[in-house]
C-alpha cells in the first residue's frame, strides 16, 4: 500500500479526528449525529496513521509533494494543455 497523505496532513487528521471524537462524545444523546462523527473521526484517524486514504487513491491524488511540471502530471492523456496536440 503505497503512502498518499502527507506529513502535515498527517497530523491535521488525526487532530480533526480527536476533535470529531470528542465532538460525539458531547453529543451523545443525539445517537445518529454521534454515530456519524464516531465514523468520522475514526476514518480520520485511521487514514492519519496509515497515512494511506482509500478516497484519494482512487480520486489518483497523492501526498501532495508533486508539483505541476512533475512527469505524470505532463504525460496524462487527458492534459489540455499538452504541447503534442498541435492545436493553438
Amino acid at each position: 500500500m503505497e503512502k498518499n497523505v502527507g506529513t502535515k496532513e498527517r497530523y491535521v487528521r488525526i487532530g480533526l479526528g480527536v476533535v470529531a471524537g470528542l465532538a460525539a462524545f458531547k453529543m451523545r444523546k443525539s445517537k445518529i449525529a454521534s454515530g456519524l462523527l464516531v465514523s468520522a473521526a475514526a476514518s480520520a484517524i485511521k487514514s492519519g496513521v496509515s497515512q494511506y486514504c482509500p478516497m484519494k487513491a482512487k480520486l489518483g491524488i497523492g501526498a501532495g509533494e508533486e508539483s505541476m511540471d512533475s512527469p505524470r502530471l505532463a504525460s496524462s492523456p487527458n492534459h489540455e494543455y499538452s504541447t503534442q496536440s498541435g492545436a493553438i
